[in-house]
């Protein structure tokens, strides 16, 4: 703020830097801003100009990095280092070295399956890494040696962390494109993935609600021990335990989000699907006690989200299990009339109009007509 002032009090290219200031500054701040709201900075080409606008920010501010360095040399070469000085300078060499070090071992990792399936790229991959690193070494060295300041070595140190620290937010990206991959075929090793994604990352919601998903579609019900996938040590769980433990993590970041009622919901009912099944169809208190949580947890997310279509399905779906057939005929019909206050025709044709809701329907009023007693019919029937 006060180089902008400076620079508003000069004329030509110094008005000219005022402007340049104002922009980066309003473009870095939009994006700070923006990030809040809808695009996040972990993305690559957003984290990028932040860095690029804040650079600019700091050379328009402050001064190209030379000119500060040949004048703290140029005032330095009087003084005698002290010994304090060159080995707090050789710790923080160490400290950025171990770093660079540590992430080499990540980039590694995670470069190691392109290396057969496009060995150019795994060859550029590690060219351009490689390149920024040595330069990063080099420019850390050159500010700790030439201004030859403790504070300065202590304070590129705890830069060096920082990066460290961001740089696990990319490495938690990967893994989180990686793991989305496996999930979308039903690849249970995306557990694990979605695991070093929020070990990356634990600040970021989203895999928690994945691995949940996840669970509660393989739903293994025997405990068992799996530390790839987050069991704490001599912990026994099975598939339904750990799913709800990731969905209630996810929830204290998304208190509101209907797809995480719904999901929760899923996790319920499929695991009074298969107490059900097991039991020969036959419903018990305990079993029935499963089905009531996974409404309640369809019916919250039907408050949040009233047009989304298959929690009216999944609903159906529970009453058609507990034997009540009318109750899974309203909800169907609840669907095909669409939700209150809905006036677009064009959306309310598309439900009532809807193959699968009218299919369900017709054979309800078949069982409603033929036996009027639901008792008597087969129950576990499926949409």
């Amino acid at each position: 703020f006060a180089k902008f002032k400076a620079y508003s009090k000069g004329s030509g290219e110094e008005k000219q830097k005022m402007y340049l200031l104002l922009a980066y500054f309003a473009a870095s701040s939009s994006i700070y801003i923006h990030n809040f709201v809808d695009i996040s900075i972990f993305f690559v080409s957003t984290g990028f100009y932040l860095a690029l606008f804040n650079g600019a920010i700091f050379a328009l501010a402050f001064g190209p990095l030379d000119k500060k360095l040949k004048q703290n040399t140029t005032q330095n070469n009087t003084k005698n280092p002290s010994i304090l000085f060159y080995t707090v300078a050789a710790l923080s060499s160490l400290f950025t070295l171990i770093i660079c070090v540590l992430m080499i071992k990540d980039f590694y990792l995670i470069t190691l399956p392109s290396a057969k399936v496009r060995p150019l790229l795994f060859i550029i991959y590690w060219l351009i890494f490689i390149s920024a690193l040595i330069y990063f070494c080099y420019v850390f060295l050159q500010v700790i040696f030439k201004t030859k300041k403790i504070l300065i070595a202590l304070i590129l140190a705890f830069t060096a962390l920082l990066n460290y620290f961001a740089w696990g937010f990319f490495k938690a990206d990967f893994y989180l494109a990686l793991a989305t991959s496996l999930a979308q075929r039903n690849d249970f090793r995306a557990i694990a993935l979605y695991e070093r994604a929020l070990k990356a990352n634990p600040l970021r919601p989203l895999p928690y609600q994945f691995k949940g998903v996840l669970y509660a579609t393989r739903l293994d019900m025997l405990r068992t021990y799996r530390p790839l996938e987050g069991d704490k040590k001599n912990t026994l769980q099975n598939d339904f335990e750990r799913g709800l433990a990731n969905f209630m993590k996810a929830k204290k970041h998304l208190p509101n989000s209907a797809l995480l009622d719904y999901n929760i919901g899923v996790l319920y009912k499929n695991a009074a699907a298969i107490a059900l099944r097991a039991n020969n169809l036959r419903l018990t208190p305990a079993i029935v006690a499963v089905y009531e949580e996974a409404i309640k947890q369809f019916e919250k997310a039907l408050q949040l989200d009233p047009v989304y279509d298959n929690i009216y399905f999944q609903l159906a779906n529970i009453a058609m299990d507990l034997g009540d057939y009318q109750a899974s005929y309203n909800w169907v019909l609840k669907y095909t009339r669409g939700p209150n206050g809905i006036t677009n025709q064009e959306y309310l044709a598309r439900h009532k109009n809807n193959q699968r809701a009218n299919t369900h329907l017709a054979m309800l009023e078949r069982q409603l007509g033929i036996n009027s007693n639901p008792k008597n019919t087969q129950k576990g029937g499926n949409l």
